[in-house]
């Protein structure tokens, strides 16, 4: 489709499983950069990545012939099995499910800086609060076991 444009960046967030706060300093450079290649991969240009020990945030340009639930299972899936066989003591996971959140070009670098803080932000914020934060601002009422990561056993 040579006349197709699209401009889809989507805010992303997951957790890990049982919120297990595995996501340590020496172990986040490696699995946030074979995260990047995945999304690369698909043809997504990640604008941002961070998070803390038991959730990440990416802030990505979604390719209109890619289905973001598609995009992101992939990621989840190839990072939890890469990570659970090179690390095998960490037990890494991922909580079951996401958030996902559009966004205009013109809160990108707001959203960038957001991502990109994340350490600090959550210094004062818990990931549920974050999450009903999020879920609210975006027009959605929190679902109990997404918000408090219960139910992905």
């Amino acid at each position: 489709m040579a006349h197709t444009y699209t401009r889809l960046l989507v805010h992303v967030v997951f957790a890990t499983k049982r919120r297990a706060p595995i996501i340590t300093a020496e172990f986040k450079p490696a699995l946030y950069a074979y995260m990047v290649a995945i999304f690369k991969n698909h043809d997504c240009f990640v604008h941002a990545i961070d998070g803390v020990a038991d959730h990440c945030h990416v802030l990505i340009d979604l390719p209109a012939r890619f289905a973001l639930a598609d995009v992101v299972r992939k990621v989840k899936a190839n990072s939890s099995k890469t990570f659970r066989e090179n690390y095998p003591e960490v037990g890494f996971g991922w909580q079951r499910g996401y958030g996902a959140f559009s966004l205009s070009a013109g809160h990108l670098q707001q959203v960038r800086e957001y991502v990109l803080g994340q350490e600090e932000h959550h210094r004062e914020h818990s990931l549920n609060e974050e999450l009903e934060r999020l879920l609210k601002i975006h027009g959605f009422v929190g679902d109990p076991e997404f918000i408090e990561g219960v139910g992905d056993e």
